[in-house]
């Protein structure tokens, strides 16, 4: 899986695997072992993926399920994200990749269930800090709350 990969990409960028193995800073026998069936430690595995610019995960991927190379990143998701890094997708892919440990990521960054829809809100600028005017986004619960407020007093 992961030499035919490797191989793909290392064609379409015109390289060697011991060229790009050189490039990266890994010894020429490691190029060998991946083509006897080796796989990469997650830490190579992700300098391999930054250098081609696609996924860890594709690099893993069945080659033979594939039309073309692995996929690429693709960026942005939405136009609020902005530009992701490869860092930033290659973590969303793992999140995804492990269910079973996606609701204590949630629960150590606070992030609302999954099912529940965000509201993208505008934040007006009334603060002393300079922070400026944003669109948050914001839950359904978070958005009635606000409703339900009673109106701030500012002196202008």
């Amino acid at each position: 899986m992961f030499w035919k990969n490797f191989l793909i990409l290392c064609n379409d960028k015109k390289k060697t695997p011991n060229g790009v193995c050189a490039e990266l800073g890994l010894s020429v026998a490691t190029a060998t072992k991946w083509k006897k069936g080796a796989v990469p430690r997650d830490s190579t595995l992700m300098r391999i993926a930054d250098y081609f610019g696609v996924t860890a995960e594709s690099l893993l991927a069945d080659a033979d399920s594939h039309e073309k190379a692995p996929t690429k990143v693709l960026s942005p998701i939405t136009p609020e994200l902005g530009t992701l890094t490869r860092h930033e997708v290659n973590v969303i892919l793992r999140y995804r990749s492990k269910p079973e440990l996606q609701g204590a990521v949630d629960k150590l960054l606070d992030v609302p269930d999954g099912d529940t829809q965000l509201i993208p809100a505008y934040v007006a600028a009334h603060s002393e800090d300079g922070t400026p005017d944003r669109i948050e986004h914001l839950t359904p619960d978070e958005v009635k709350r606000l409703e339900n407020a009673p109106p701030a007093d500012f002196d202008f």
